[in-house]
């Protein structure tokens, strides 16, 4: 299943039947979502999260932008993540999660999380005062930018984990750019290589593969017809492409550090209809070790 493009807004309501955003719930096969603004519900009962996983296998947001809406303020507040997901595996790449008011940018229990050239927010705090001038009243901290609770695994690259601030009045506290509790979390800089492919592209056409790198190093592209990460190609840890993913090799990267290839299969559909693969670069460093760039989506169609 493809979600590409749309705006998603979860339903509010002053009693319990609000809405998540975007819900995705034991889904074995793959759900992508590209290119979509997602907005969560929100509720006097339940916290309605923008994007809320449970029991799912392969969810990947591309240039998604999600933000939890907290539930109206009561003696119990609920607090809304951008997303929350429960035991599955989900996968962001450019793409940005804010909490709500005290909501976390990413909640994690169970499954993995992986996430490159992202930004993972949490919401801002909140406070109410005494009527008396002295003390508050309510306070809600600020959300923490990535929240893992017990067995979670998170991995992420080259992405910004960012706490929540406190309230203006000082009744709350700052959240944490990370909080991880019987759980793992792996922070790495970004790849200092850049991997693009044209796309989409009529059935026949040709498309070009551009790298950028440091010179010397050997590009190496993966490509495969689904996405989830590579556990068995330990030097591309993290890799998206899978089953029996195709690995090709390039020249070595000349002085200029850029390389631009053409890229394409021929004249190989049925009319009427199109073919999506899966591209993933990566270089072989000069000095020793490998370093994953973006992943990318090759579209072609027979017009």
């Amino acid at each position: 299943m493809v979600i590409e493009g749309l705006t998603l807004d979860g339903t509010q309501s002053s009693f319990n039947n609000g809405a998540h955003g975007l819900r995705v719930d034991a889904c074995g096969g793959q759900v992508w979502i590209q290119d979509c603004q997602i907005l969560g519900g929100a509720d006097a009962v339940s916290d309605r999260h923008a994007v809320y996983v449970t029991d799912s296998d392969q969810v990947p947001l591309v240039r998604c932008a999600a933000t939890g809406t907290s539930s109206p303020v009561t003696a119990i507040p609920h607090l809304a993540a951008g997303l929350r997901a429960i035991d599955s595996r989900v996968f962001a790449w450019e793409s940005e999660f804010n909490g709500g008011i005290g909501g976390d940018g990413a909640h994690l229990d169970g499954g993995t999380l992986f996430a490159e050239g992202s930004v993972l927010r949490g919401g801002e705090g909140y406070g109410v005062g005494n009527p008396s001038g002295v003390g508050c009243q309510l306070a809600i901290n600020g959300g923490n930018g990535v929240e893992i609770g017990t067995g979670g695994i998170g991995t992420v690259v080259d992405t910004h984990l960012l706490g929540g601030a406190a309230d203006p009045d000082g009744c709350s506290s700052n959240g944490f750019p990370a909080w991880v509790f019987f759980a793992g979390l792996t922070q790495l800089p970004g790849p200092s290589v850049a991997f693009a492919v044209e796309s989409p592209l009529a059935d026949g056409a040709t498309s070009t593969l551009t790298f950028e790198g440091q010179p010397g190093d050997l590009p190496v592209v993966l490509m495969a017809t689904a996405v989830a990460p590579v556990t068995y190609l330990p030097k591309f840890t993290g890799a998206i492409a899978t089953g029996s993913p195709v690995l090709f090799f390039l020249a070595p990267l000349p002085g200029s550090g850029s390389v631009s290839v053409p890229f394409g299969f021929g004249d190989a559909l049925p009319p009427g209809t199109g073919s999506t693969i899966f591209l993933q670069g990566a270089v072989l460093k000069a000095a020793g070790g490998a370093l994953l760039a973006d992943p990318a989506a090759l579209t072609t169609y027979d017009g």
